[in-house]
């Protein structure tokens, strides 16, 4: 009778788990138990063979939790996530510290802006560096301000168009673009470039050393039909260099001539060829224009600059493909340099129309609090951005990419979550700011964590320690997000349990009635 007391008190205790098993069929992230059962400890009994051993009944070994993973239902909230994989989402109890784990990934923001389950404990995660954009620190409250994002001021704008090569000399092309100061304030940066005529300018070459350095050296020059290169021979011991496809230009000097006596000797050489116009020099100083038309000579290139041995090109005179930038802020006339505060050099393109020299330039706008915090200035690059580079065409001016760092201030209008748990904020003013990357954690034996109800476990001794970790590394799962894990009960292996159960408690009921009944014959043996 006892036995099957013991079979009664099993199977009911079965039944409970699936119970729980059932009503959980909705619960998000659970977990189905299973009841694994043993027998009781054998009673010996004498035999004709001899001892012999009647057990006494079953009892449940062990509750287990199945954590096969459940399927995925789409969520329309941002912050929903599911655990695609192993380990736990993490989660804090702001009143009491205690830490929790889940599989429940059904979040939301508070009035505060904390990420929060529906018992407002905290969700965990590790806060990204706004510098180098990687998560650093130790797991804390993923909190995100619903406050405007703060302005950036611009220091660097990208301008890429096609200058018309038809354009007349002074003819002009302006481009604008809006720039943003310290405090997101919108300003209007006008750009004008100007087609410059080919005698504006002269070219001036610079000696700097003795003739001691100089022999053999050479530095290029061109007309416009003719390449040449400059070369010297020091005291009858120099070696023309023989440059392919440029004519060369001998300069013989003595072994201990100045640099003043170096520069006379080379502005007559230079002006001995019909090409150039080269007066004597100022010091060591040469000028040399174009003989024919009056324009500066420049670097055979087109790009270049001269400096070679110990010359150097001071400045370059205008040639058939110079422009000139100028700029205005709202109105204003503003500085624009090249980079490193000189010039501003001109912009050159050579006959297929590609801009070789005048590429970068800096402006001065940092009266209105715009620029580099570091240098104050703002760069304008024209070559080589992600929209390509300046061209100069038998084609309309026009801008084909227009570009810059800057922005104002933004709100938070929505919250994303990738698969990588990296936690974004989308701001009004179009940045995109990672704030934080959630935190998982395993553990070693997740069957023994405690049970502490709304779809939350904690550690115990048994459990072992939490390995927590980045989703996707240290053996953790993924995250999904706009998605929540459904429950992994099977309804159908339930009820197939359920008949088991049934079946198994009925036939114990019964050896508990028979039994009664064999008792009740006994007790009629006295009549």
């Amino acid at each position: 009778m006892y036995t099957g007391l013991s079979g009664l008190n099993s199977y009911g205790e079965a039944m409970a788990v699936l119970g729980d098993n059932i009503a959980n069929l909705n619960t998000t992230g659970f977990k189905y138990s299973s009841v694994h059962f043993e027998d009781l400890m054998a009673q010996l009994v004498p035999t004709g063979s001899g001892g012999g051993q009647v057990g006494r009944g079953s009892r449940i070994s062990d509750i287990s939790t199945v954590w096969q993973q459940g399927s995925m239902e789409t969520s329309a909230d941002d912050v929903d996530v599911a655990i695609t994989g192993t380990g736990f989402l993490i989660i804090r109890d702001p009143l009491a510290g205690g830490l929790f784990y889940s599989r429940d990934g059904n979040f939301s923001l508070d009035k505060d802006g904390y990420l929060i389950n529906s018992h407002s404990y905290h969700v965990q995660g590790k806060e990204i560096d706004p510098v180098t954009g990687t998560p650093s620190g130790v797991d804390t409250d993923i909190v995100l301000s619903q406050n405007y994002a703060s302005p950036r001021a611009s220091s660097a704008v990208d301008m890429v168009m096609n200058l018309d090569s038809q354009t007349a000399a002074a003819g002009t092309y302006t481009s604008a673009i809006s720039l943003y100061d310290t405090t997101g304030n919108v300003h209007t940066l006008d750009v004008t470039y100007t087609k410059l005529t080919e005698d504006e300018g002269v070219s001036t070459v610079t000696c700097e050393a003795d003739a001691g350095a100089l022999n053999s050296t050479y530095w290029t020059i061109s007309s416009p039909t003719t390449d040449y290169y400059v070369w010297y021979n020091v005291g009858g011991a120099g070696v023309d260099p023989a440059i392919v496809g440029s004519t060369g230009i001998e300069v013989a000097v003595a072994a201990l001539a100045t640099a003043n006596q170096v520069a006379t000797a080379t502005a007559a050489a230079i002006d001995a060829e019909a090409d150039f116009v080269c007066p004597a020099p100022g010091a060591a100083v040469i000028t040399i224009t174009n003989a024919a038309t009056g324009a500066a000579a420049w670097a055979a290139d087109g790009n270049t600059p001269w400096a070679a041995g110990n010359f150097a090109m001071v400045t370059r005179g205008a040639g058939e493909h110079d422009w000139l930038p100028t700029a205005t802020l709202d109105g204003n006339a503003v500085t624009i340099t090249d980079v490193g505060g000189t010039g501003p050099s001109n912009m050159v393109f050579d006959n297929n129309g590609t801009l070789t020299a005048g590429t970068n330039y800096d402006i001065d706008l940092w009266t209105y609090n715009i620029g580099d915090a570091t240098t104050h200035l703002t760069t304008l690059n024209l070559a080589n951005t992600s929209g390509g580079s300046t061209t100069q065409y038998a084609a309309s001016s026009v801008t084909n990419y227009a570009s810059q760092d800057g922005y104002g201030p933004g709100f938070l209008q929505r919250v994303s979550i990738n698969n990588e748990g990296i936690i974004t904020g989308h701001y009004s003013n179009g940045q995109i700011i990672p704030h934080y990357q959630l935190t998982l954690a395993r553990f070693n034996a997740p069957g023994k964590l405690h049970r502490e109800g709304s779809n939350m476990f904690t550690e115990t001794q048994d459990s072992g320690v939490p390995l927590t970790g980045a989703p996707g590394t240290n053996g953790l799962g993924r995250i999904s997000s706009n998605s929540l894990e459904q429950s992994n009960v099977d309804l159908g292996n339930e009820f197939v349990h359920m008949i088991l159960y049934q079946r198994a408690f009925q036939a114990n009921s019964r050896i508990i009635t028979t039994s009664d009944t064999m008792l009740e014959e006994i007790l009629s043996l006295k009549r």
